[in-house]
């Protein structure tokens, strides 16, 4: 990556020089540590989509140094990793469907999942059923659709009941 490997310590360790630097690389240097490392975008002043696109699709974790990703690079994040959807403001449903598609314990991630998200995540994990009791209280939508279940809630514990 760096030519001066006795420059590289003070290039790291100093922001304004290490700013400087990375604003003279070439585009194809860019792109080939991007490639190499999807968490150089974080880098990059306000990169392309097409520099966008390679981050996410090396390192889902890349979203988090973009600043207001569009659709596609967030679903590219989400489908590399459905984790990915914590460091996205505000998803939208689609958003939210594709990664508790790809993993349903990625709702843990999602504040206030639509209702059909819920539905998908507990589809697709059976563990996410507790998750959502803990972290929601009014699931008997859920839990009567996929279990055919009812809540009895009490101050202290819930319990449920499974009708034939």
């Amino acid at each position: 990556m760096f030519k001066n490997i006795n420059n590289s310590y003070l290039l790291l360790n100093n922001k304004f020089l290490w700013n400087n630097f990375h604003k003279n690389m070439e585009r194809t240097e860019i792109i080939k540590n991007i490639t190499n490392n999807g968490l150089f975008i974080r880098n990059i002043q306000n990169p392309d989509e097409e520099l966008q696109l390679l981050a996410v699709k090396n390192n889902a974790s890349a979203i988090q140094y973009i600043k207001n990703p569009n659709k596609d690079i967030q679903l590219t994040a989400v489908n590399s990793n459905a984790f990915a959807i914590k460091y996205i403001k505000n998803p939208d449903k689609d958003i939210q469907l594709a990664a508790v598609k790809s993993n349903g314990e990625a709702i843990l991630d999602i504040i206030n999942p639509d209702k059909d998200v819920q539905l998908e995540a507990v589809k697709s994990s059976g563990k996410t059923i507790i998750s959502l009791i803990k972290s929601h209280k009014d699931l008997c939508f859920i839990l009567n659709f996929v279990m055919g279940c009812f809540i009895l809630k009490t101050s202290v514990d819930i319990y449920y009941k499974h009708f034939y």
